[in-house]
């Protein structure tokens, strides 16, 4: 399965996660179903299939805190990265995002 390095800088709002594969830049932006509070990850992987999978609204589940945040997009794309400043108590995320590419 194919990986990708990124990373996302969470304060409030919609997020946004940022992925520079070849010669473009994946962005997967949405929110969050619940309040989640503000948090950093310089060490984002994205695992996936194919880059047909990086397409169109998708709606995710997954967890944010202890030392990761995760996302599980229901396509089968992982989002998992490590945060810079752990968090505590664990959150369940859940919410709809977007995949646009940037050339």
């Amino acid at each position: 399965m194919p990986t990708a390095e990124g990373s996302i800088n969470y304060t409030s709002g919609p997020f946004v996660f940022i992925f520079p594969i070849g010669q473009d830049t994946y962005e997967y932006t949405g929110s969050f179903g619940t309040s989640v509070p503000p948090f950093i990850s310089k060490a984002v992987t994205l695992t996936y299939d194919s880059l047909r999978q990086l397409t169109a609204v998708r709606y995710f589940s997954g967890i944010l805190g202890g030392t990761k945040v995760v996302l599980n997009l229901v396509n089968g794309i992982r989002i998992e990265g490590s945060l810079e400043e752990p968090l505590h108590p664990s959150n369940t995320l859940s919410g709809t995002g977007v995949w646009k590419i940037e050339n």
